[in-house]
């Protein structure tokens, strides 16, 4: 038995709540457990790391010091030893980032700040594995087996969290949006009869309501997007392989409507982490590079295409602005940019170390304003990447 597999064989022989998982909101899974071990992955493990808490990688570049490229690394409350999974926000003065030890960062557009630890019950502290907002006062955050959401950021004090327990199945590892819709996807273990993708209408009181389930019963998700208010992705790994399904909101008689799930092919032999997609487009990043991409125009083929890759580190995330405008980052420091012709490795400031920090999730408010989250790392962007 793994060292991995041990502690979790004790963990739950101990505990009845909650896992780790990471996803790249930012969304995906990761290898291994956070705590043990993003864009990925029932375990009730109480954290004790993340993925990649590593002391293989070297000390991290001065806050302020910038690559060629624009990337610049930004102070933060954090150390090495913990790790980022997912970064999102609702403006670029009001930006979410989570990770191992139940680390809630808030950026209020001046300076990082890190919010008080919530234990709830006395559980523990778990790896947060995903976060997600529209607006100011509906922060939803993937908390081992529970669903985390909180209200405006009042300082890191003053936080007022509501739960929603999962009693059983796979972990929330990842949490997408888009007006009075909210998807999570469940990864990590699969359970043979539960269907691992939920959808919820907004927060309510102390709960969020009127869940739904879809997806193939035994798949393990590692990520979301949400392209548009009728229409969602999530990738992961099936009992058929690694899978991509779509869901389309059909209208019926009346105002009353309805959510169809298709499986597309993604043509990939390697583990997915990630996932993106717009109006035109939807990306695929994983394991060894893996870039994949889907032209709607073309999606009746119902399959991905095969894009050239400039890596063949695993990548984590990916995140867009448009069709011309799309990021990826992975490990080793790894950060792609599609111009709409190619993918470019860009310069990093870590680029003079022998290994470089895994980086784990990305998220912008605009192409001049973009944030990148990984182990013990926060990189901002602020010029033009085209």
């Amino acid at each position: 038995m793994t060292s991995l597999a041990a502690k979790l064989q004790a963990s739950l022989a101990a505990l009845s709540t909650f896992g780790i998982v990471m996803a790249c909101a930012h969304q995906s899974a990761f290898d291994e457990e956070p705590e043990d071990r993003p864009d990925q992955g029932d375990r009730q493990v109480v954290d004790g790391g993340a993925p990649g808490t590593a002391s293989n990688v070297d000390a991290s570049p001065e806050a302020g010091t910038c690559s060629v490229s624009g990337l610049c690394v930004v102070s933060a409350p954090i150390d090495e030893t913990i790790t980022l999974t997912s970064v999102w926000g609702s403006s670029d003065h009001d930006i979410y980032a989570v990770g191992s030890l139940a680390t809630i960062l808030h950026y209020d557009g001046s300076k990082w700040e890190q919010a008080a630890r919530s234990e709830p019950d006395g559980a523990g502290a778990f790896t947060l594995h995903s976060v997600w907002l529209e607006r100011p006062d509906d922060v939803w955050i993937a908390d081992g087996r529970r669903l985390r959401h909180g209200s405006a950021w009042k300082g890191p004090t003053q936080a007022d969290w509501s739960y929603f327990d999962y009693p059983k199945g796979p972990l929330p590892v990842a949490i997408r949006g888009r007006q009075n819709t909210v998807w999570v996807a469940r990864g990590l273990m699969s359970a043979p009869n539960e269907q691992p993708l939920d959808r919820f209408d907004r927060w309510t009181e102390q709960e969020p309501t009127a869940r739904e389930t879809f997806g193939a019963s035994g798949a393990t998700l590692n990520a979301l997007a949400v392209s548009s208010p009728d229409e969602a992705w999530a990738t992961g790994t099936c009992p058929s392989g690694h899978c991509v399904f779509r869901m389309t909101r059909q209208a019926m008689d009346g105002s009353a409507s309805t959510w169809q799930l298709e499986e597309l092919d993604s043509r990939s032999a390697r583990r997915l982490f990630g996932i993106w997609g717009d109006e035109h487009v939807v990306w695929l990043v994983g394991e060894g590079g893996t870039l994949r991409r889907l032209d709607k125009g073309q999606s009746l083929e119902r399959r991905f295409d095969f894009v050239d890759s400039p890596v063949d580190s695993d990548l984590r995330c990916v995140f867009g602005f448009s069709k011309d405008d799309v990021w990826a980052v992975g490990e080793d420091s790894t950060v792609l940019h599609w111009d709409g012709t190619s993918w470019k490795r860009l310069e990093t400031p870590f680029d003079d170390a022998s290994k470089g920090p895994n980086l784990y999730a990305i998220w912008g408010s605009s192409p001049e304003d973009v944030w990148i989250v990984g182990e013990g790392t926060v990189l901002h962007f602020g010029g033009n990447a085209q």
